[in-house]
């Protein structure tokens, strides 16, 4: 009894760690592939907000016993399921619906879409993303960078100050996204 309590919470670590280290892959260093859309940015940044991929869905918000409501920025648009991780506190979201999309509002230079690895769900697909309705480009979720890393991270950059929308839409398959990265550009200065 006590090895196989030993596995089992070996396991749920292990299982508590992958998770956790989803949440870290925009860190330098780390070998996950990353994906960079947009204008690239020569703005000085100050504050970068890591946040899961619950908010509102056709205008409600999910999950609905969230008193933290108002700090998501993130309106899904279509047939997005809402789904946990392990422990009930961190949300992910998903839609195989094309045509569906999110949009993400606010002020930053830079946007991070983490997706779920593409090898743990169905029929990963293609996506769209357009900032402040300008087409940037269809992208595969299976594939890997040129050094053979998946690619879990689409950076998409504003190159603005000022509020910016990048929406990303589905073309094909199924997209999982498992949270996100707000890159604040620093207030100017008088």
């Amino acid at each position: 009894m006590t090895g196989m309590l030993s596995m089992t919470s070996l396991t749920i670590l292990c299982v508590c760690l992958a998770i956790l280290m989803s949440g870290c892959a925009a860190e330098s260093g780390n070998p996950l592939g990353t994906q960079n859309i947009g204008s690239g940015t020569k703005l000085q940044e100050s504050m970068v907000l890591d946040l899961d991929a619950r908010g509102y869905v056709n205008g409600k918000f999910f999950p609905s016993t969230d008193p933290h409501y108002d700090a998501y920025f993130a309106n899904y648009w279509g047939k997005w399921n809402l789904a946990t991780a392990a422990q009930d506190t961190y949300y992910m979201m998903s839609s195989s619906t094309p045509g569906d999309r999110v949009d993400i509002v606010g002020t930053y230079s830079r946007a991070v879409f983490e997706f779920y690895d593409y090898q743990m769900y169905a029929n990963p697909g293609n996506v769209r993303f357009s900032l402040d309705g300008r087409l940037l480009g269809d992208f595969n979720l299976a594939r890997k960078d040129p050094n053979g890393n998946k690619i879990i991270e689409y950076v998409v950059s504003t190159g603005k100050t000022t509020v910016a929308t990048i929406s990303m839409s589905i073309v094909s398959g199924t997209a999982m996204i498992s949270g996100y990265f707000l890159v604040i550009p620093d207030s100017p200065q008088p």
